[in-house]
């Protein structure tokens, strides 16, 4: 260690970390308040410290020339006497300090503030991490849809029901129990397609020539014959009720992939006084319709003809899938059978094709694209688009009385 041989040694060396060496003077700080060797050395033995050499060799501090010594005021309390020591503070040096302070406080609160908040806001919330084979079902909580496998589930602690349904409709139900502050992991195998289909079997109902109305656990299935082929398997009741009065319910058992019929017949009646005669009446339409009287199912147009009590009736025809519903009136004689013929309604068809073909409806050719305004029955037609060079095109299609109608083919479609 190198002697004190000058004030600038001694500062530097109370100061090693220039602290003090600023260009202004006036600005000062005790030794009491900055104290830089406080860590180092005690107060009291620092006269000492200066007045040692650093080696055998070196002088002591009494030999420097005056003018190169610290001014140590001589007092009889030393530690007193150096505390009123003042080194150079440099401003800039200062305003430095300050600031890392203040960044270190401002990462403090911050820091302090996140952890608080998160632990605030994630308070009585677990998480839950859905997936699925094969992935992409949807996600129901409590019945409400959150998107699809895999997919993360933020919720509330407390029992849960989770439903996945698959591309193919089928349902897996889960229960979560959540708890705050912990994940869970749920991995669920949905059935394939083939194995849904062999969940079910098919169930046909048939009153013979009865008209009758078919329900299945107590949903509306029309008219009876009825055939159903995506029952679930197992127990269902099979209610009918007849178009004469009376009804019949039966517990019938659907094995899964099989197929049951059942033959009902009307239940017997008490002799009753007699009723007027009765007739029938024979629809003949071109799409199947159904057949109500006052709001009542009296049969189908699938049936030969239906019972009616002699007279004079209002009935209404109703085919929903067409759109189609209409009003006539049919007069039964006693004994004999009334045609009533059904008129398809015809509508407009808008058909066009790109670029452009020659059109034919059913065999019957209509003429060149675009075409606007054709009028065509309702119900399923077939149209045949042809081209000189991209060729033909067949398309099928179901006119409904509802509309709009558009027919378009795209003949460029497939073409290399």
């Amino acid at each position: 260690m190198a002697p004190l041989s000058t004030t600038a040694d001694a500062r530097d060396h109370l100061d090693p970390w220039g602290f003090g060496r600023g260009d202004t003077d006036d600005l000062t700080e005790s030794v009491e308040d900055l104290d830089p060797l406080d860590e180092f050395v005690d107060i009291e033995d620092l006269p000492a410290l200066l007045a040692t050499p650093a080696g055998p060799s070196a002088p002591r501090a009494a030999s420097l020339p005056p003018s190169s010594r610290l001014a140590v005021p001589a007092r009889p309390n030393t530690a007193r006497a150096l505390a009123t020591l003042r080194l150079p503070v440099s401003p800039e040096r200062v305003g430095v300090l300050a600031l890392f302070g203040a960044v270190i406080i401002a990462q403090g609160f911050y820091i302090g503030f996140s952890l608080t908040g998160e632990a605030s806001s994630r308070r009585g919330v677990g998480e839950v991490l859905v997936s699925s084979h094969p992935s992409g079902a949807q996600v129901r909580v409590d019945g409400r849809v959150h998107g699809s496998t895999p997919l993360v589930l933020a919720l509330d602690a407390g029992r849960h029901a989770v439903d996945l349904v698959g591309a193919n409709g089928s349902t897996q139900p889960v229960v979560v129990d959540v708890e705050a502050g912990t994940r869970l992991t749920r991995h669920v195998v949905l059935p394939t397609a083939a194995a849904a289909a062999s969940r079910v079997g098919a169930l046909r109902i048939d009153t013979g020539a009865a008209p009758a109305r078919v329900l299945i656990d107590d949903a509306p299935m029309g008219a009876a014959p009825v055939r159903r082929d995506d029952v679930v398997a197992g127990d269902h009741t099979v209610t009918v009720q007849f178009a004469r009065g009376g009804s019949v319910t039966r517990r019938v058992n659907v094995p899964a992939g099989e197929s049951v019929a059942v033959m009902l017949e009307p239940p017997a009646i008490a002799p009753v006084a007699a009723k007027p005669a009765s007739g029938w009446v024979a629809l003949s339409a071109p799409f199947e319709v159904q057949v109500y009287e006052d709001g009542q199912l009296v049969g189908t147009s699938a049936s030969e003809r239906l019972l009616l009590p002699a007279g004079a009736h209002a009935l209404e025809l109703v085919n929903a899938d067409l759109g189609y519903r209409a009003r006539v009136t049919a007069t039964v004689a006693a004994g004999k059978t009334a045609a009533l013929p059904v008129d398809a309604p015809r509508v407009a068809v808008h058909v066009n094709a790109t670029p452009w073909a020659e059109v034919a409806v059913d065999g019957r050719a209509l003429g060149e694209t675009p075409l606007a305004n054709v009028l065509l029955p309702i119900g399923p037609h077939t149209l045949t688009f042809v081209h000189p060079e991209l060729g033909e095109r067949v398309e099928t299609v179901v006119v409904r009385a509802g509309g709009p109608n558009r027919v378009a083919a795209d003949l460029r479609q497939g073409r290399p």
